[in-house]
């Protein structure tokens, strides 16, 4: 299950949502049509980010998704 993140203060994600349970974020980008679901995110890091450890949703997904080179799915 995936629950909303709100207050995103993105330029460049429009949506993201996090699953605890299956270590998942899902987020859609401004400038895409598509969401993409980034798989096997640390836990202790999701925590951290829904607990307002993180300055921005951005730096978040740059450091524990994308650089992190996180198995994702994309859905269009």
């Amino acid at each position: 299950m995936f629950f909303s993140v709100r207050d995103i203060n993105s330029s460049a994600i429009k949506e993201c949502a996090v699953n605890l349970r299956d270590n998942q974020v899902l987020v859609k980008y401004n400038n895409s049509a598509k969401s993409y679901i980034y798989n096997n995110v640390d836990t202790g890091e999701l925590i951290d980010f829904l607990s307002g450890e993180y300055s921005s949703v951005g730096k978040f997904i740059n450091a524990w998704c994308k650089d992190n080179q996180s198995p994702v799915t994309v859905i269009a």
